[in-house]
């Protein structure tokens, strides 16, 4: 399934993501909508946020998206950036 990580001019909500035994995010396909959520994914002490929504053309080709935890090591440090200025 395509999803986009941030949107402009979409509603928004909170939405409870699963996170697996190793340390990945998953988000059900049916959670995935037109309207962005919010995924919150915490590593240590720093709470990430991770934004959904379903692509334009609606595409899906499977039942979960698994964000891997190795991602969110990566972009820890440039969050924790983000977050300072």
């Amino acid at each position: 399934m395509k999803a986009i990580l941030h949107t402009f001019f979409k509603p928004v909500g909170f939405a409870g993501g699963k996170i697996l035994p190793n340390g990945d995010l998953q988000i059900p396909k049916k959670e995935i909508t037109a309207s962005a959520k919010f995924y919150p994914y915490k590593l240590d002490s720093v709470l990430i946020e991770v934004l959904a929504l379903r692509a334009p053309d609606g595409t899906a080709d499977a039942n979960n998206i698994t964000i891997a935890k190795s991602l969110f090591v990566e972009a820890k440090p440039i969050f924790l950036n983000w977050k300072t200025r």
